[in-house]
């Protein structure tokens, strides 16, 4: 059986090494992951900002910036194994 696929998505504002941690973090745990980048377009999707981290909505898990990163894919890992575990 094939690994679960993970799609990060890197907002505009990203900076080159960014989505690495994730990416070394989650094929560590053996998920297959792609990184996009859509073009650069502002989006009004009706959010409200939560001073946290992490904040989870559902099955998205958010943080303020970078410096964050442990404390969301703490979480995320912790979502992807009740949601998607990996088949030994």
């Amino acid at each position: 059986m094939s690994a679960p696929k993970i799609l990060v998505v890197a907002g505009d504002a990203t900076e080159d090494l960014e989505p690495l941690y994730g990416l070394q973090r989650l094929t560590d745990e053996g998920y297959q992951v792609t990184i996009a980048a859509p073009k650069v377009e502002r989006l009004n999707l009706g959010g409200t900002f939560v001073d946290a981290a992490p904040v989870v909505d559902g099955n998205l898990v958010s943080v303020r910036d970078w410096s964050e990163n442990p404390q969301l894919f703490r979480e995320f890992l912790r979502l992807l194994r009740r949601h998607a575990p990996l088949t030994a």
